[in-house]
């Protein structure tokens, strides 16, 4: 089996036809069949049954799909390390939901330009899901809210001010500011304890004090933080600017005045880790806070 019957496979797989699979790869029709002939020998399988609209994959096809995609990729993969002379580094990244989108962009185009031996893994999770995921080994870095204990290493890269993000429709449309003694009687959504770090419920707690009457909603969102809102009917959404960003134009977001509670982003790694992820460590520290946040000390703290 060569990788070419495999590149073909994967191509007849995706346009559904052997006729605009072959036109796809500038191939004779006959010689591509003949290809997937061949290929169903070797596997010792069938892998297309002629349908009225071109080609149905049988239940071997549908098997072999994702580990030909993997063979691939790793074929690929190889030709660019000897290529460029250089091995390269898998490093995962571990974020939450909320992550300011440009921020997270902006450290992806700065590892492809300052340290292009990385590959750069992201994965999404809740706050205490990215410290254990560290701690574990299952993530190598993690940007979180919740500081972690001593076993790990970390240092603050921001803090940012808890907001209201203010419905165009609901009671408090009018305001131009907002201090927590303002929302009494209005409906708020916010995150479920789950996500986010204790900071958040000291905010709710401080924003209690002054305002008994506030209605809370409580849910797990993230990119759905406007049909959660609409779904109740919220006034509001207790969030970060971050987060607001994600809202409709018309929802503006107002930083909460008076209000002591900040939340935190750190940067969190093993003690011992490899060269890649020290790399990463160092040029994430290096990335501008996202608007509206104010850079942290970013000194070790072990």
């Amino acid at each position: 089996m060569e990788l070419r019957h495999l590149r073909y496979f994967l191509v007849v797989v995706e346009e559904g036809s052997l006729g605009r699979a072959a036109a796809r790869l500038h191939v004779a029709q006959p010689s591509l069949g003949r290809q997937m002939t061949d290929l169903e020998h070797q596997l010792g399988q069938r892998l297309f049954e002629r349908a009225a609209r071109g080609m149905r994959m049988t239940p071997a096809a549908r098997a072999l799909v994702a580990h030909a995609r993997e063979i691939i990729r790793l074929a690929d993969a190889s030709r660019e390390v000897v290529a460029s002379g250089v091995p390269r580094e898998r490093v995962s990244l571990g974020v939450g939901p909320t992550v300011d989108a440009d921020w997270l962009l902006a450290v992806v185009e700065a590892a492809k330009a300052q340290s292009p031996h990385l590959t750069l893994r992201i994965d999404e999770m809740l706050s205490g899901e990215l410290v254990n995921g560290v701690a574990s080994g299952e993530l190598d870095v993690a940007v979180s809210s919740r500081r972690p204990g001593d076993q790990l290493q970390s240092v603050l890269l921001w803090t940012e001010p808890f907001g209201l993000a203010i419905s165009p429709s609901g009671r408090l449309k009018g305001l131009d500011g907002v201090a927590h003694g303002d929302v009494d009687h209005a409906r708020v959504l916010a995150f479920a304890r789950e996500q986010t770090p204790p900071e958040h419920n000291e905010a709710i707690r401080e924003i209690q004090t002054e305002s008994p009457r506030v209605r809370w909603e409580f849910a797990r969102f993230s990119t759905s933080a406007y049909a959660n809102a609409r779904a109740v009917d919220a006034d509001a959404i207790l969030c970060g600017e971050a987060a607001a960003r994600r809202l409709p134009a018309t929802w503006r977001w107002l930083p909460l005045g008076r209000l002591r509670t900040e939340m935190h982003a750190w940067l969190t790694w093993r003690p011992g880790s490899g060269d890649g992820v020290l790399q990463l460590v160092e040029l994430i520290k290096g990335i501008a806070p996202p608007s509206g946040a104010r850079l942290g000390s970013r000194a070790p703290m072990t």
